[in-house]
């Protein structure tokens, strides 16, 4: 059996998400699937791949973007596997695109036309916003797959549910591997 149940998106408990989300907060696979339109005024919270190809769309089409992470642009681009000439081909796009970019930040409440973050120091920010786009990354469905764990002889798991820093290559790789194995 090879398990492949994915992730899920991480929502923190931030006030104004209200444990879910409603017409000014959603997420970034949302908007890139074309599921939800956004304000003009966009404020994503985290910068990572994600957050930075979603936030280089939405400014090319004429919103106007501000990416927020709480961590420095060289370890969000660190972490994973993914080259770092992709990554600052990327990082060119988005300015170029107009994003503005804030990082050092963490977001704390999400009100109908704001986000307020506030740095290490406690220092609060107001961003005025219209939509605010969560790309804070997934976390492996553990549960769904562990219910596998003793269903046959030879159990492997592949993709995002064996891996919280995957990536569409390390979970390709992950199948071709177990499908190297099962022969």
């Amino acid at each position: 059996v090879v398990v492949a149940v994915g992730s899920e998106p991480i929502i923190p408990n931030i006030p104004g998400i209200n444990g879910g989300l409603g017409d000014t907060v959603c997420l970034a696979t949302d908007v890139d699937l074309g599921k939800i339109s956004v304000g003009r005024r966009v404020v994503i919270i985290g910068a990572g791949l994600t957050g930075t190809e979603t936030a280089v769309v939405l400014a090319r089409d004429g919103h106007d973007v501000t990416l927020i992470d709480m961590l420095p642009i060289e370890q969000i681009d660190s972490r994973g596997n993914t080259p770092h000439s992709i990554t600052a081909v990327l990082r060119g796009m988005a300015h170029e695109a107009g994003v503005k970019v804030m990082t050092g930040l963490t977001a704390k409440t999400i009100t109908k036309d704001a986000i307020v973050a506030t740095d290490a120091d406690g220092n609060a920010t107001t961003l005025k916003c219209d939509s605010v786009v969560l790309s804070m990354g997934t976390r492996p469905r553990a549960a769904a797959a562990n219910s596998f764990i003793d269903c046959a002889a030879d159990v492997f798991f592949v993709g995002d549910c064996a891996s919280k820093n995957g990536n569409i290559t390390s979970a390709v790789l992950s199948g071709f591997y177990a499908a190297q194995n099962i022969f």
